[in-house]
């Protein structure tokens, strides 16, 4: 099996996100989010939609462990890797230990793409710690 690395480009909205989860009070157990992108404009379509339980590990030795729940008719495995790497680039320097459990979400054969993946697990983050998502382009 092959992956394509995704890298985050980080910008302000970036910026923003990483440290409102830094700053998220994580009370819980545990924390389901969920985050959709379904857009058209000028013949580009992009559609995603990523569902993510938060495991709290109550600890602060800062390990993110990750569980792929996700059948391969609902998310194929090639997006793993930008899902992945889209978490990890906002709670990286959260101390707090945390295992993300992917669980859920949907695709369309001709509308998803790579960067329609990112932008669903950066609202499912968004969702999660009240952050305002209308800032994601």
């Amino acid at each position: 099996m092959e992956f394509l690395l995704h890298r985050v480009v980080l910008d302000s909205s970036y910026e923003e996100l990483i440290r409102a989860f830094a700053d998220f009070e994580f009370s819980e157990e545990s924390y389901y989010c969920e985050g959709k992108i379904k857009q058209q404009s000028s013949g580009y379509c992009k559609y995603g939609e990523v569902k993510i339980i938060v495991e709290n590990k109550r600890n602060w030795s800062g390990d993110k462990t990750f569980s792929w729940e996700v059948a391969d008719d609902e998310i194929p495995i090639e997006y793993l890797d930008v899902i992945v790497t889209t978490i990890k680039t906002i709670v990286y320097d959260s101390k707090k230990s945390f295992k993300f459990r992917i669980v859920g979400g949907s695709h369309h054969v001709v509308d998803s793409h790579r960067r329609s993946f990112e932008m669903a697990t950066f609202r499912a983050i968004s969702n999660l710690v009240g952050f305002d998502k209308t800032k994601v382009q």
